[in-house]
């Protein structure tokens, strides 16, 4: 997408929830049935439009001993100030364009599942830094102190239109774009001044709105001293370069007072100047990314290698972490050893390490299941005892304490492998305030996963319509959509509020309780199979006739990459079959815009040559490549390693494609 056109829809639908939560949480329902909800003070009244309201808060690790809260604003609130960045996004692209440093110039996309990313990816920062280099033999690193907690919301407008214009225009009662922003982030927020929500794509957004103005002030400060600056800011880490000891020193100072300007502090820890030389990457991650597991002719012995070969990774894993404050190294690590066909016979080594990392790191849990549940899904003999002890562990340790990212995904991996939670922990469960850990436990229940007499007395407490518009909207509107606990849509507190029951009577949810990033992936790599432009030519094609092919390929894709039957069900069935019929359908917009360009560019090349081999030599050739390779690099993000995963035949291969180059750490 080049344009701002929908961007509201695509914050809403794809920049609600962060990554951090559980997958079984989803806004796509609402972004796509936007069109349909009036938020107008005529409709919700102008006491609802300007309502503050409260975040659910959610607890997520950062590094040892400490962690950061992200948030979800009230879906009311976010839709509102997604709708006025959609509308004024001219202005702040123009504003944006302002830094020659920034890597994180927030580009709308056209990516599936994503709504607005970084202009460069994190590994732009090494190029950088050796592009400037060359001349340069001092680093000044630095980042901004718990930088989203601390932007003041009135320094918005002060980014945008300068301290004394915005104070002036309050006088004047004439509010500009970046008081507009500042009132909407303050609603969300029950009217707090300091700090923007952690984790909704406006806030990155945001974010770079005040980070933007300090690179322009300090680039200009720099300058009238005849300094250059080389360098660049990701978010609120920054590195700039320096000739002289006294030129780096300079630019902190300068530095320094520009981000006083606007509330904020450099973090005093994190600040240092360095002389080259200086490491370009740390070394955990050159000893992942060169490291290769050995390999013979012997199966046997092959077995033998890979198992000690693991030994040896992970343990020098393990000491890298112990030894290193640096968060990341064991994701790093899990996600570069996914990509070797682990044996079957070292199966349970491999298990148990895997596990063992997610004991250490809870960041590591998400991806420590996925790779759990892909290897069960490719009959491997998957400990579930043992999984289901571990996850019964991690709710216990961590529910009281409050830590949600814990809580939360344990309980989304019990629903995927439907797993039993023990009586003890239900209990404790039922005690919990937070209302992602409320929804998966009611999630649980309704698939009567969880054991013992149990009371819900205080999850009913949050049934009142304060709740709607504070920490527990989400958990009080699904039990009303849901049906839970004897809750619906005609219950009086929610049925008489005029935004949620526009959301009820249009039948939006935010959960889905059966998603499965295994089925998900199931389906592209079905659809990737199939012969979508075949499907097109034979035309009269009827569901009927579609369900046969889609039953077909899915039969041939089980046998030939040895996958269990147990993956595929019905509901998957029918959502390749629409996920086709869309597709089927893209190609008739097309046939008009091409005409237009292509007869003014072949003439001029080679008018004669070009349509005489192209029509025979494309038909042939290539729908038969791009079906094997052109979607894994162009339309699947790098991340999707299950979709790489399934489409690996592991009695040919001993490593799963991937076209990871870098891993962001």
């Amino acid at each position: 997408m080049s344009s701002n056109m929908d961007l509201s829809k695509k914050i809403i639908s794809y920049g609600y929830f962060s990554k951090e939560i559980p997958k079984e949480f989803t806004s796509e329902h609402l972004g796509i049935l936007l069109d349909c909800i009036d938020i107008s003070e005529s409709k919700l009244s102008k006491k609802i439009v300007n309502k503050w309201t409260k975040t659910i808060e959610f607890s997520i690790p950062k590094i040892e001993n400490f962690r950061r809260s992200i948030s979800i604003p009230t879906p009311l609130n976010y839709i509102l100030l997604s709708n006025l960045l959609e509308n004024k996004w001219s202005e702040l692209a123009n504003h944006f364009n302002k830094s020659n440093v920034s890597l994180t110039t927030p580009t709308i996309t056209d990516n599936e599942n994503e709504a607005i990313k970084p202009k460069f990816q994190m590994e732009e920062r090494v190029y950088r830094r050796i592009n400037s280099l060359g001349n340069n033999k001092y680093i000044l690193k630095t980042d901004i102190a718990r930088y989203y907690p601390s932007i003041y919301a009135h320094s918005i407008s002060w980014a945008l239109h300068t301290k004394e214009i915005a104070k002036e225009n309050i006088k004047k009662k004439l509010y500009l774009l970046g008081d507009e922003i500042d009132r909407l982030v303050r609603n969300m927020q029950d009217g707090q001044t300091i700090g923007i929500p952690i984790g909704p794509a406006t806030s990155f957004i945001i974010q770079e709105i005040i980070g933007v103005v300090i690179d322009y002030e300090f680039s200009s400060a720099m300058s009238i001293m005849g300094i250059k600056v080389n360098g660049y800011r990701y978010t609120d880490d920054m590195e700039y370069y320096f000739n002289s000891l006294e030129d780096a020193e300079r630019g902190l100072s300068q530095l320094n007072k520009i981000v006083k300007r606007y509330q904020l502090e450099l973090n005093s820890s994190k600040t240092s100047i360095i002389k080259t030389p200086d490491k370009l990457v740390p070394e955990w991650i050159y000893y992942f990314t060169t490291f290769n597991f050995r390999k013979c002719n012997d199966s046997k012995i092959n077995i033998l290698m890979q198992k000690k070969d693991l030994i040896s990774y992970f343990s020098k894993t393990f000491e890298f972490f112990k030894n290193n404050n640096e968060k990341g190294i064991l994701i790093y690590a899990l996600k570069t050893v996914r990509k070797a066909v682990i044996m079957k016979e070292n199966w349970d080594i491999f298990e148990s390490l895997v596990l063992h990392s997610a004991l250490i790191d809870p960041l590591t849990v998400p991806t420590v299941f996925e790779i759990i549940e892909g290897y069960k899904y490719r009959g491997y003999p998957i400990n579930i005892d043992k999984i289901t002890e571990f996850v019964n562990g991690l709710i216990r340790d961590n529910i009281e304490l409050k830590n949600d990212y814990e809580v939360a995904w344990a309980l989304s991996i019990a629903n995927r492998l439907k797993m039993q939670i023990n009586e003890e922990v239900s209990k404790k469960l039922l005690q919990s305030d937070n209302a992602i850990i409320n929804t998966l436990t009611m999630i649980l229940n309704s698939k009567k996963l969880l054991n013992g007499n149990l009371n819900f007395d205080h999850y009913r407490s949050f049934f009142t319509e304060e709740e709607l518009y504070d920490s527990n909207w989400l958990f009080t509107y699904e039990c009303c959509n849901q049906g839970w606990l004897g809750q619906d849509k005609d219950k009086d507190y929610i049925k008489k509020d005029q935004f949620y029951k526009q959301l009820l009577d249009n039948k939006i949810s935010f959960i889905n309780a059966d998603f499965s990033p295994v089925g998900s992936m199931l389906r592209k790599l079905v659809i990737l199979k199939m012969d979508i432009g075949s499907i097109i030519k034979c035309g009269n094609l009827t569901t009927e006739k579609l369900r046969e092919n889609v039953e077909q390929v899915v039969k041939k894709l089980l046998v030939d990459n040895d996958i269990i039957e147990e993956i595929i069900d019905n509901d998957i069935i029918e959502e390749i079959i629409v996920d086709i019929l869309n597709k089927i359908q893209e190609p008739k917009k097309e046939p008009k815009e091409e005409p237009k360009e292509e007869p003014k560019e072949e003439p001029k090349e080679e008018p004669k040559e070009e349509p005489k081999e192209e029509p025979k030599e494309e038909p042939k050739k290539e729908p038969k490549e791009e079906l094997k390779e052109e979607p894994p690099k162009d339309k699947f993000n790098s991340n999707d390693w299950l979709f790489n995963f399934f489409n690996t035949d592991f009695s040919k291969e001993d490593t799963i494609y991937s076209n990871d180059t870098y891993i962001d750490y």
